[in-house]
Formats: structure tokens, sequence, C-alpha cells
């Protein structure tokens, strides 16, 4: 007999944990100031196991309008992308991080 997996693949499995479900959207790293002011908005919540890092989560595209989005994911790109080590950040082709995200990160 082959081994078994760790944990078993069931559909059911995907069900209960939330996967595949169309009340998430996606979830973005944002300041301090932005979490607090965020999670007051109908549609977002504070990310499970993340909040405490200032991760929210998008449950409705209606929550915020497109131009706000579009801002927020690429500052939260660049916040996430700043923390990576140097060379990783060279091999990703990100060396282009400078004083923006070090004047984000001053403000974490």
């Amino acid at each position: 007999m082959g081994k078994q997996p760790a944990v078993p693949h069931r559909q059911e499995n995907v069900r209960d944990c939330g996967i595949g479900s169309n009340t998430h959207l996606g979830s973005f790293k944002c300041t301090p100031d932005e979490f607090a002011e965020l999670i007051e908005r109908e549609g977002i919540i504070p990310a499970p196991y993340l909040a405490r890092n200032k991760w929210v989560l998008l449950e409705s595209l209606e929550a915020l309008p497109a131009k706000e989005l579009k801002r927020l994911i690429k500052d939260s790109y660049s916040m996430v992308a700043a923390k990576l080590p140097k060379k990783v950040q060279g091999v990703l082709g990100l060396e282009k991080l400078s004083s923006r995200e070090d004047g984000l990160d001053r403000q974490l």
C-alpha cells in the first residue's frame, strides 16, 4: 500500500475552511491608521490570523472605490516587498524599492 497523505484531500474539507467561497475577495496589508479606518467600513474585516500585522480582508468590492483599492494594494505590495531581504529583492527585481517604502516602513 502507498503512503497516505498527511491531510486527506476531500472536497468537504475545502468547503469547511471557506476556500473558494465568494465572501472573501482578498487580503492586503495596510498602515496602522488605515487599518483602524478600514475595519470600520462595511465589507472589510480584520484578516484572520494576520490582523495583528495590520492585514484586512475584503468581503465586498463595494466596500472601496476602485481607485482607492488599487492604491491600497500597491501600497501593500510595497510594504511587504520592502521587508524582504535585499538579496531576495534583487532576485525578484525589486531594487527600485527605496524612499517611498522606507517612509511607509517608519509608519509601521
